[in-house]
């Protein structure tokens, strides 16, 4: 019975610690077809991954370029047999879509910057009423949340265990442009 119960506690601790995520190992190149899949860097393997760059603009009728973004090569027949795609590695990046709802072969996504235990990137969509607008999404890979359109707010919220971090960025004008410093000193 003894040996058994130690058995049992080297079995559980070889699985609690020996998981695979993307915080502590290194990147699998893939398709991410669930955000769990991205949380613990299970990437669903495809075959020729090509990416490629693509310019979005921020306005099209001045042809302003805005973020490069970047699009996977495939045919409609192999996107739509895949269904949702919320991003994909190339082993080396990841690269995000802006929307988790949906995807089709036009989707751009964007290049992520590893921040701690952030994700952070910033992108553009296409706004019905004045053309394309950024934003910027955060995904928490400690909490597992996704920020969609990641705002004050949500920083704030975030910064509320580290009062003396809240202090000073209540304090910052223009706070969007410190989003990137804040997650990082948030996550020393």
């Amino acid at each position: 019975m003894k040996k058994a119960t130690i058995l049992l506690l080297i079995i559980i601790c070889n699985y609690s610690f020996g998981q695979n995520n993307l915080t502590d190992s290194e990147l699998k190149s893939g398709i991410y077809l669930t955000y769990e899949s991205l949380f613990k860097n299970n990437p669903l393997e495809f075959e020729n991954l090509i990416v490629k760059k693509e310019k979005a603009e921020k306005n099209w009728q001045k042809k302003e370029t805005y973020i490069l973004g970047y699009k996977l090569k495939m045919s409609n027949e192999e996107s739509d047999k895949l269904g949702t795609i919320i991003g994909f590695s190339d082993g080396e990046n990841v690269y995000l879509t802006l929307s988790r709802d949906f995807y089709n072969n036009a989707a751009l996504f964007y290049k992520v910057d590893f921040i701690g235990r952030f994700l952070y990137y910033e992108g553009t969509y296409r706004n019905l009423n004045s053309g394309l607008s950024n934003t910027t999404n955060v995904v928490d890979l400690k909490t597992q949340t996704i920020y969609q359109n990641f705002t004050n707010g949500n920083l704030k919220k975030i910064l509320s265990d580290k009062p003396e971090l809240l202090t000073r960025f209540k304090k910052e004008k223009k706070k969007y442009t410190h989003y990137r410093k804040y997650l990082a000193e948030y996550s020393e």
